[in-house]
């Protein structure tokens, strides 16, 4: 993947915004995105609860992902630049 994030943007405490490189902006409802977590554990389960959650970190995974620390539930997962650019 050629881009990169530019900036996050949390101006709402339940969403964060993504500015990437090329200029596009994805928004994301937190515990939507804490939902979609691809952890080994929490991939497997059949059903995954939408819950209001804050980003207490985000913290860069070499150059192709982001670990968020969320305010409750698993804050394990890598979530992958190709993931965070889906709408």
């Amino acid at each position: 993947m050629n881009v990169f994030i530019r900036d996050l943007v949390q101006k709402e405490p339940l969403y964060l915004e993504i500015v990437w490189s090329d200029g596009k902006k994805t928004r994301w409802h937190l515990g939507r995105l804490q939902s979609l977590c691809p952890c080994a554990r929490c991939s497997r389960l059949p059903h995954r609860e939408v819950k209001e959650v804050f980003c207490q970190g985000a913290y860069p995974v070499g150059n192709y992902a982001l670990h968020l620390i969320f305010s409750e539930g698993c804050s394990q997962g890598i979530y992958p630049y190709t993931l965070l650019r889906k709408l």
